[in-house]
């Protein structure tokens, strides 16, 4: 019970009503309650007109003067209807059905229009109706392209029945008003915005996207659209698959678009695994329905989502599912949660028994494996199991959607698996209220009953009878049904029934009418009110019509308004519901002559005192606006609204309003809108904001910019990249301030920020020439250090720790470089120098060299070395120290070295031979496996002049031919160019010929 019912009270209990009151009033006695149901009946005749002739020529065709009788268990009809003959003329036609007590008359015509209340008043009597005439029916949908479905309707009926189901049923919600969803799972989601899929998208209403906050505290960030869950946002892809996948579930039906899903209306979740088709990304994936569903359960359908069946249209082929036991286990979490989850088995003609699949192979009750079946019933490409395949299902040549807007034939196990999974999801909209109890109070035993329903209703087909366990291929109608045969009689039990009465302004009549606002909770949302009764406890007569021709509808959730009473009068009023006759309800009307219409907002421009009641006319101070939108190569994507605080739309344009052809083109709204704040929300159907220049084939922006009628900007666009919406909060009358309430000039009546605000920390200038780094301080005042200038380079030698401002003075050492030969050559000498400052002092060292003469000095900037004849292959160094005495500020300059081998025994030392010496037309080298594959020959001439180059790789022996080079004394050197290189190794040759 909500709790607006409960504040205005249950039956049977006597209670004050809001407004103007009313209360229960109990009939004495059943017999005069009877009376009153008569007399209303016999009232609702016209003098040449009877009632039930009235239904039979508008909406309820039945057989002329018959009736069909229902007697309580236990009475005996023989004596019943010998009694009925002293008060009705009357024969028993037949008996429909003994064991329910159900009797068919024929009643005099004389007499017609008193059978039924003087049935009804007998205590014996457990119903009455009329012998209503039955035609065949066939729900077929008005959308241009379902022929080409011959998943629904073949003409050799190797079909589902779909046609038959929907005369039950076209989805959309549970018998207790719950939205029906099933989850698709992709790995490159569904384009949920194609035109025959969008109607039947579903989307997380508890959270408020792009806001970064789990408004429904299930766990997820911004789940609006659904999830993906390798990027844990609900931006889910467009996959071409799983549109067509979704399609087969519930492409809207009845639309006059394309063809039609399993459901005409089904609520279709995304689950996007981001291409993340791991193991535990899968796992992940099913999660979010299963929260939902958890949440759904726990809240008694208060809140989450009545997710039924999920669909997996993708899976690993010849997979032992004994390697994959947490997945497989999942699928029973799954089932206790109430889900049912349909897989689809591979696309290989293998005997998944034998080989495997996954999920499909998995032993879980609750996965529900589907294999492929073409127009005759066969199964042609796909898996199948007598053990580990449970059904055929439509997969081969069926059409379905495409892309954003189109149609086409696929063929596939993955659109026969969510045949199935669509066909769950009907079967859960069947009216029932027992199985849509049981939904939530016992999810999983649903779940169980549901399944039941799928593989007790398959269409037996005799080459799957050894291919399924099953041994058929699915029939959503037969499912239906055995989920309507189990189901037991709907039970119409009223709980509450309250009439609030008000005064209220009638434009079109200028006038303040009395009106009653009636509210009733019946146990099933499938009860309604048909006769409502009512009169003046001043008259006699009672008022009686039905609910429909008094314009109210009397059901649960609508509150129905009833006019033409008089004011200041006390009512009676009670209605009847098929056997059901409520209590009567007393309540008195208002004097609504005395109420005064006019504007009563006193923020209004037109603000009337006197007035009583709001008439509409209230007129509000406004700002007069110019919006400026301009499109990108998609127009028809964008639309755009303002909202006012109360949540009124001020203004605005719907999605496809603007012409698609108008690229580039502008678009300008003028409107006055009142002061106050509101929201500018502008949306885009595909989700891309008006980014149009991301796509190759579009080199376009948009841009939208709100302002004032003179020019002051309220709202500008800042990404064009704002996805499917963006919302901009602003106030009118502009008022331009400092916004930021932490800012030192925040101003609380500023409602458009202008740049002004500052905040401690912020820079500032002083205005005094004496001081430097000016910033807000915490007392919100603008204030700077003394400059104190000097070197502020800690790397410098006179670096001055209190120093803010650098005056130039900074000094360093050891900043030039030492020049000289890179590759000396062992045994001989090499001069170094280094470009200092004479003044200072330096001292050399160097490695596996030595230096002639002084080695430090003041000024000393150049030296002698002399390379160990032995060094020859090996790494060597030259460093100088400088120092500066007056700051005691010192510094090293270092130079790396490769001394090469020098001669013809420093190359033997290495492991090589060079010969022959001197040589006419070839030098040979051998000893080169030590080198790598990326060695190198030079040969330079006595002008230091590389004159023949060759590559070699890590051989025994390389001949160099040197048959055209002049003759003269060369240097034969060899390189490594590889990562981990050898040393270079040079010999001298001469050519002599």
């Amino acid at each position: 019970m909500n709790t607006q019912m409960e504040s205005v009270g249950f039956i049977n209990r006597e209670e004050k009503r809001v407004n103007f009151g009313s209360t229960f009033l109990k009939m004495k006695n059943l017999l005069s309650r009877l009376v009153v149901m008569a007399m209303l009946v016999l009232s609702l005749w016209p003098t040449s007109t009877m009632l039930y002739a009235q239904i039979d020529a508008s909406e309820t065709p039945h057989v002329p003067n018959e009736l069909l009788v229902m007697l309580e268990p236990g009475v005996t009809g023989e004596k019943f209807f010998l009694a009925l003959k002293d008060e009705l003329n009357f024969e028993v036609v037949s008996v429909p059905s003994p064991s329910a007590s159900i009797y068919h008359l024929s009643v005099d015509p004389t007499q017609w229009p008193q059978s039924i209340p003087l049935l009804r008043a007998k205590h014996h009597v457990r119903s009455v109706q009329l012998n209503h005439l039955v035609s065949e029916r066939e729900t077929v949908p008005n959308d241009p392209n379902y022929g080409q479905q011959w998943h629904h309707d073949e003409n050799g009926d190797h079909d589902i029945d779909s046609d038959l189901a929907w005369d039950v049923t076209t989805g959309g919600v549970a018998a207790n008003g719950a939205r029906i969803v099933v989850a698709v799972l992709e790995g490159g989601g569904s384009n949920y915005n194609h035109v025959d899929l969008i109607d039947n998208h579903w989307t997380n209403d508890a959270e408020i996207p792009g806001n970064g906050v789990d408004d429904d505290n299930n766990g997820y960030i911004d789940d609006f659209n659904g999830w993906n869950s390798g990027n844990n946002s609900d931006n889910v892809a467009a996959g071409g698959h799983g549109t067509s996948v979704s399609g087969m579930i519930g492409a809207t039906g009845d639309n006059g678009i394309g063809g039609s899903g399993v459901n005409w209306d089904v609520d279709i979740m995304q689950i996007d695994m981001g291409n993340g088709l791991s193991e535990s990304n899968v796992i992940a994936a099913y999660e979010y329905p299963k929260v939902m569903r958890d949440i759904y359960n726990e809240s008694g359908g208060t809140e989450g989502a009545l997710v039924v069946a999920t669909n997996a249209s993708w899976g690993i082929d010849q997979a032992n599912p004994s390697n994959y036991p947490i997945w497989c286990a999942y699928y029973d979490e799954l089932g206790a949660s109430g889900i049912l989850n349909c897989g689809a088995t591979t696309n290989a003609a293998l005997n998944v028994d034998v080989v495997g699949d996954m999920p499909t192979a998995c032993s879980s009750d609750y996965m529900v494996s589907v294999t492929a079946t073409n127009d005759n019933d066969v199964r042609t490409f796909s898996g199948y199991g007598v053990t580990t395949i449970d059904l055929g299902a439509p997969g081969d040549q069926v059409y379905l959607p495409s892309g954003s807007s189109g149609y086409g034939n696929t063929s596939g196990t993955s659109f026969a698996s969510p045949c199935v999974a669509g066909a769950i999801g009907l079967v859960y909209s069947v009216p029932c209220p027992d199985l849509a109890e049981l939904s939530y109070s016992s999810p999983q035993a649903a779940a169980d009953m549901v399944l039941s329903y799928i593989y007790d209703g398959v269409d037996l087909v005799p080459n799957l009878i050894t291919e399924v366990a099953t041994g058929g291929r699915l029939n959503v109608a037969n499912s239906v049904n055995l989920a309507l045969e189990a189901c037991g009689p709907v039970e119409c039990d009223l709980l509450s029934f309250t009439a609030n009465p008000e005064c209220a302004y009638n434009a079109d009549l200028d006038v303040v009418e009395t009106l009653v606002a009636l509210d009733v909770e019946f146990s099933s949302f499938l009860c309604e009110a048909q006769i409502l009764c009512y009169r003046d406890t001043m008259d006699a007569e009672w008022t009686c019509g039905f609910a429909e021709d008094l314009g109210v509808q009397l059901q649960n959730g609508a509150t129905a308004m009833l006019s033409g009473l008089s004011g200041n009068a006390a009512y009676q009023m009670y209605f009847v519901s098929d056997t059901l006759v409520s209590d009567t309800l007393l309540f008195t009307t208002p004097d609504c002559s005395a109420e005064l219409p006019g504007c009563t907002d006193s923020a209004a421009l037109n603000f009337e005192e006197d007035a009583t009641i709001d008439d509409g006319s209230c007129e509000f101070p406004c700002e007069n606006v110019v919006l400026t939108i301009t499109t990108d190569c998609w127009p028809q994507e964008i639309g755009w609204s303002i909202v006012d605080d109360s949540g009124v739309e001020l203004a605005g344009v719907t999605t496809g309003t603007y012409d698609e052809d108008d690229e580039g083109a502008e678009y300008v709204w003028e409107g006055c809108v009142p002061h106050g704040c509101h929201v500018f929300t502008l949306t885009d159907s595909y989700g891309d904001g008006m980014f149009g220049s991301q796509w190759p084939s579009c080199d376009l922006d948009g841009n939208y910019v709100l302002a004032t009628a003179t020019g002051d900007v309220i709202v500008a666009m800042g990404d064009p990249d704002y996805g499917d919406g963006i919302d901009h909060a602003f106030c009118v009358p502009v008022v331009a301030g400092c916004v930021e309430e932490s800012a030192c000039n925040f101003n609380a009546e500023a409602n458009a920020d202008d740049g002004s605000c500052f905040s401690p920390g912020d820079s500032c200038d002083d205005e005094n020439a004496e001081t430097v780094f000016d910033a807000i301080g915490e007392d919100c005042l603008c204030a700077g250090v003394p400059a104190v200038e000097g070197c502020t380079d800690s790397e410098a030698c006179n670096f001055m720790t209190e120093s803010n401002v650098d005056d130039g003075s900074c000094f360093y050492v050891a900043t030039g470089e030492i020049t000289g030969p890179q590759n000396p050559t062992a045994g001989t000498n090499s001069n170094y120098s280094y470009d200092g400052v004479a003044s200072n002092s330096y001292e050399w060292t160097v490695s596996n060299g030595t230096i002639i003469g002084e080695s430090m000095g003041l000024g000393l900037l150049e030296i002698e070395v002399s390379w160990d004849l032995e060094t020859g292959g090996q790494n060597a160094s030259v460093q100088v120290e400088e120092m500066e005495f007056s700051l005691e500020c010192t510094g090293t300059v270092a130079l790396d070295l490769d001394v090469l081998v020098n001669g013809i025994g420093e190359l033997a030392s290495a492991g090589m031979r060079l010969y022959p010496n001197p040589a006419s037309d070839n030098v040979q080298i051998e000893g080169l496996y030590g080198w790598s594959d990326r060695g190198q020959i030079q040969c330079i001439n006595a002008l230091g002049q590389v004159v023949k180059e060759q590559r070699f790789r890590s051989v025994e022996r390389v001949a160099l031919p040197v048959n055209e080079l002049p003759n003269g004394v060369y240097l034969i050197r060899l390189l490594d160019a590889s990562t981990n290189k050898r040393q270079p190794v040079q010999a001298s040759v001469l050519i002599q010929r």
